[in-house]
């Protein structure tokens, strides 16, 4: 074949040639290179190919087993692989489509749209969302890799974020011009991703209930009630509650005035603090319960004003920093009903300041965060105060290490805005006066000697549960054999209750046992 590739990596794992599959390409592992090589699309050297799909091999058998499946993807794909003695890449004109490509293309069309939205971005958005069909890669078995694992497990969670981004703010929208019959669809396409969302759940009600669905509303609470019982054995939060009593005392009170089908009539929703947070969490929250009561009191008090969440990289700093935001979010969403996060009745704002890489894109995303505007002389950091100056707002901003040199600009945010707080995930303090420091330590792990209750309630243990479920359908708890859960116990201690390494290595689960793991886990740290 001539034709041009096409790869449909977003729910499944599909390769076409001049639109018909490409069925000669059996072999797993080639597979996986051709959809490496697409979604990267740069060259790369065999070494690194190597790393990423033969860790276990020694060299010599591991540059074999490169040649062979090199050989295998020529065949399928003839000279749109390029090679050289070291390093491997597709040819620029050898990629018709890839869906990621196009998924991922609009995320910066999502940041700089100024709202309201026009009919081209809401367009452009909805397409992308659209392209969204499950998680990348989704039933790719490829054994013994796991390089390859660790780059699918992070890549198939930016898009889940980023699937979430997208239909969170198209929901916006739609809420936004009295469309809810699109918001609540959207609703339930965000939930069909992740059914646990609560704050989804929470808007769904609202949506329901307000387009004069209240008995469909109350019917979404029990399923987001039974859904956390029976996967995360923990109840709806407090202002998901709140917000059902509301919803059923108002159908109750509708339907004695002889009114059917009654229409509940809830306020519309705030226009910043739950809609704002650009960065909605995919994932159940586990454990920390001490830690959010006690970020929650220090966002409460008014002599806080900069938190820095501190930790190593991959401890749980972002996700902890989205916990207490969404709650403090919920809370707004419900007012007059709690008024816990008046504080911030203006909005609750997340930044990722990962890819930003001086002071001033950060001042410039906030402003397109903000739905705040530039105009005339002034420079864009005083506009940008100027605005925010009579607004009560917490700001967060997530893995913010590589500002640190200029973060005492933050200074001067803090003196102009009287009402902003700001709260920081960083891997080293930003040394200001102001801060208030929160180191962020790994998830409490098991002891060798506790019982399988202990074990249920252990926060890293339950985290690698949850996790190991979602790519290995048949791993059970309470495990079984007693060589499986000593090993398991074994991991969580070896990895110090770290959140995103006990990720990982739940990744592996798909194929290998438990006592494996620890194994692998165990030569990689001699």
């Amino acid at each position: 074949m001539t034709g041009r590739l096409e790869l449909h990596v977003l729910g499944g794992c599909q390769i076409a040639d001049a639109g018909e599959a490409l069925a000669e390409l059996t072999l797993n592992k080639a597979r996986a290179l051709l959809v490496y090589l697409a979604v990267t699309n740069r060259q790369h050297s065999r070494s690194h190919l190597i790393d990423l799909l033969w860790t276990d091999l020694p060299e010599s058998d591991a540059r074999r087993n490169l040649r062979v499946v090199l050989t295998k993807l020529r065949q399928a794909i003839g000279p749109r692989l390029e090679t050289t003695r070291t390093h491997v890449a597709l040819a620029a004109d050898a990629l018709h489509r890839v869906d990621v490509t196009a998924f991922v293309a609009a995320e910066s069309l999502l940041l700089t749209a100024a709202e309201p939205w026009t009919d081209s971005t809401v367009n452009t958005i909805a397409v992308a969302f659209a392209l969204y069909q499950g998680d990348f890669l989704a039933g790719l078995e490829v054994p013994h890799a796991p390089g390859f694992e660790e780059w699918m497990l992070l890549e198939r969670e930016r898009y889940r974020q980023l699937a979430f981004q997208y239909g969170e703010r198209l929901a916006h929208h739609y809420e936004g011009v009295n469309e809810e019959h699109n918001a609540i669809d959207l609703c339930r396409r965000l939930l069909a991703i992740e059914p646990w969302q609560e704050t989804i759940h929470r808007r769904l009600m609202t949506l329901l209930a307000r387009t004069g669905q209240p008995t469909a509303a109350l019917q979404q609470y029990e399923q987001c009630r039974r859904l956390l019982a029976d996967e995360l054995a923990v109840e709806p939060e407090g202002v998901t509650k709140a917000l059902y009593e509301r919803i059923r005392r108002d159908a109750v009170g509708e339907s004695t005035q002889g009114v059917q089908q009654a229409t509940v009539r809830l306020p519309a929703p705030p226009p910043g603090p739950l809609r704002s947070l650009i960065s909605l969490p995919t994932t159940p929250f586990f454990g920390r319960a001490k830690e959010l009561a006690q970020l929650a009191d220090l966002l409460a008090d008014p002599a806080c004003r900069l938190l820095t969440l501190v930790g190593p990289g991959g401890i749980g700093k972002t996700r902890l920093a989205q916990e207490v935001a969404q709650q403090f979010a919920g809370e707004a969403a419900l007012q007059p009903l709690s008024g816990g996060s008046r504080r911030f009745s203006d909005g609750i704002f997340f930044i990722a300041a990962t890819s930003l890489p001086t002071f001033d894109e950060l001042i410039s995303v906030a402003a397109t965060t903000l739905s705040i505007a530039f105009a005339g002389q002034d420079a864009l950091e005083t506009q940008l105060l100027n605005q925010l100056a009579a607004r009560r707002i917490l700001l967060v901003f997530d893995n913010f290490e590589h500002l640190v040199p200029v973060a005492d600009r933050i200074q001067r945010w803090l003196q102009e805005v009287p009402g902003l707080t700001l709260l920081v995930t960083s891997r080293e303090r930003l040394n200001l006066s102001a801060e208030w420091l929160f180191p962020v330590h790994g998830l409490p792990v098991p002891l060798p000697t506790d019982d399988e209750d202990a074990l249920t309630h252990n926060d890293a243990v339950q985290l690698f549960v949850r996790r190991a479920q979602r790519v290995n359908l048949g791993f059970a708890w309470p495990i079984a054999s007693t060589a499986e859960r000593t090993a398991l116990v074994a991991i969580c201690r070896l990895l110090e209750g770290l959140p995103l390494a006990l990720e990982l290595a739940a990744a592996w689960t798909r194929t290998h046992s438990c006592v494996e793991i620890l194994l692998e886990i165990r030569a990689n740290l001699d």
